[in-house]
């Protein structure tokens, strides 16, 4: 959570013996598993931070994967206020420096940069320099005075940097830990809320080869023992001659780490010693598609001339590495970068630089750099057809015919959008984050964009049951989704546009071989009629 525990503690005294008066927008917060809770007003969410007016203590913000927000509000999508951007002076232009790992510096930050100045009417001007591990960038007027510059430093500790001083925004692929949040309370005690960030993009992470390499697909057991070094020639996986290279960053951290998270620490496997290290993805996704016999693990952005791979799981299921199966929660090797500063950034550049990162033009530039943003993406039928042939040769516990055959007649000539409903364990009680998807199904039905379409909610489960009930659970979760939604819509709601369906454990996106994986396969996703699209 985005606060220190003294911070903490003195929102559970206030909001249990000052509640706060009640309001339009009144929600409690709830740390996840209770014991502490704050009650204010909601004054913005951005789908990953909530912010709170709370009596006394103030404006707070609370990260959303770690709480739960109670009250009609939390539905809501409320965007924070529009700030315009705050003039720079040139006759004392700013330095911002800016720490982040990987593809942070490499390619999100440039993008925000240009985008940024573009905003402005500024024009971006790199500074050569002999570091490889610093890019600046300098914006420019129409006259060519310099307005700021921006050093954008690979560092894999940024949040140090922050603390430190030594720099001005942090970027991270992971969840503060209590030490640095004390740290950067510490830094800024002028603040009531020491600790800010803000989400920027999601980043799918892809394994690659050269586009030499004849694989298409590695299964999940065969690529921890390549990175552990279990394997040393490709044609001992069954692919081709050659005695296999790994290329990677910093091993501790970055790509490499997220892998080694995902398949070689539940294996009790270890990262190979043998690893060749370079000084950024870039270099790693050069490199691998320079080597037929090379693999690496790299940002979907840097993948440049590489070729990503698929991952298969051990029931055959193959996993495809696309923005949509990262929007869709069906991608293994995703981090979540987010920018964080100690306070409110002490420079306006910095400041403008954050508000341009949640404009909607700063995320259809990250859609274009390849990181998931948060617009919605669709698929059609065929692109769903990896998953369909899993479905088919699942064996005759997880099956049956007359449902497959209505499961294809409720989906043709639909597309299916990446927006896709879960339930928390053991629960047919959405999630936090898909109680806040149920306000955007209803506000996209009332959109231009889908006028007069109609859109299926379709019900999944996985194999813990029998098929028979997990058709009717299935069921009973696509028609608790379609409530919710109609009842966000209101007024406006048209029930005879939202169909719900269940399917029970057809169509799984993930093997059932896991308590995560079962949990991936309860969903329910949104289909639409491909009609305009």
């Amino acid at each position: 959570m985005n606060a220190c525990p003294a911070l903490l503690a003195a929102c559970l005294t206030w909001a249990l013996l000052c509640p706060a008066p009640a309001a339009a927008d009144e929600v409690t917060i709830r740390v996840k598993g209770g014991g502490l809770e704050v009650k204010g007003e909601l004054k913005s969410f951005d789908g990953a931070k909530y912010v709170i007016e709370a009596p006394k203590l103030g404006t707070v913000s609370f990260d959303a994967s770690r709480i739960e927000c109670i009250g009609a509000a939390c539905m809501k999508r409320i965007a924070p206020p529009a700030m315009p951007y705050e003039p720079l002076d040139k006759s004392a232009p700013q330095i911002v420096v800016v720490r982040g790992a990987g593809a942070s510096t490499e390619v999100l930050l440039p993008t925000l940069v240009r985008g940024y100045a573009a905003s402005l009417g500024a024009t971006v001007k790199p500074i050569l320099g002999t570091d490889r591990a610093e890019t600046k960038l300098r914006l420019t007027d129409a006259d060519g005075a310099e307005l700021a510059t921006f050093v954008l430093q690979t560092d894999t500790e940024p949040v140090t940097a922050l603390t430190q001083g030594t720099a001005t925004v942090a970027i991270i692929d992971r969840a503060l830990t209590d030490a640095e949040s004390k740290a950067l309370a510490a830094a800024a005690p002028e603040y009531k809320a020491a600790v800010h960030d803000q989400a920027l993009a999601d980043d799918g992470l892809a394994v690659i080869v050269s586009p030499d390499n004849p694989a298409l697909s590695l299964g999940e057991e065969k690529l921890a023992r390549i990175f552990a070094a279990k394997v040393a020639s490709w044609i001992d996986i069954g692919v081709a001659a050659g005695h296999i290279t790994v290329y990677a960053t910093d091993k501790s951290t970055g790509p490499l780490a997220s892998l080694a998270a995902a398949y070689l620490k539940p294996r009790n496997l270890a990262l190979a010693v043998s690893v060749t290290e370079l000084a950024s993805e870039s270099e790693v996704a050069d490199a691998v598609a320079r080597d037929p016999n090379g693999i690496g693990v790299v940002s979907f952005a840097v993948q440049r001339n590489a070729r990503r791979l698929n991952i298969e799981g051990p029931c055959g299921i193959i996993a495809r590495p696309t923005t949509f199966a990262v929007k869709a929660g069906e991608w293994p090797l995703v981090r979540r970068l987010s920018a964080v500063t100690a306070g409110p950034a002490k420079l306006a550049a910095a400041r403008d630089l954050l508000r341009y990162a949640a404009s909607k033009e700063a995320q259809v530039a990250l859609a274009e750099a390849q990181f998931a943003d948060g617009s919605l993406e669709s698929q059609s039928l065929e692109e769903q057809t990896g998953r369909m042939a899993a479905a088919v040769n699942a064996p005759p516990s997880a099956f049956d015919m007359g449902q497959m055959q209505e499961l294809l007649a409720d989906i043709k000539d639909a597309r299916r959008l990446s927006l896709t409903f879960r339930f928390q364990p053991g629960s047919i009680e959405l999630d936090q984050a898909s109680r806040r998807e149920v306000t955007h199904l209803a506000e996209l039905m009332q959109s231009g964009e889908f006028a007069g379409r109609s859109f299926s909610l379709i019900g999944f489960t996985d194999t813990e049951i029998k098929f028979a009930a997990g058709v009717r659970a299935s069921e009973k979760r696509a028609v608790q989704v379609r409530a919710a939604v109609l009842a966000a819509a209101g007024k406006l709601a048209a029930p005879g546009r939202l169909a719900a369906k269940g399917h029970g454990a057809l169509a799984p996106v993930a093997c059932n071989d896991s308590s995560d994986h079962r949990q991936s396969n309860r969903r329910v996703e949104v289909w639409v009629r491909a009609s305009g699209l």
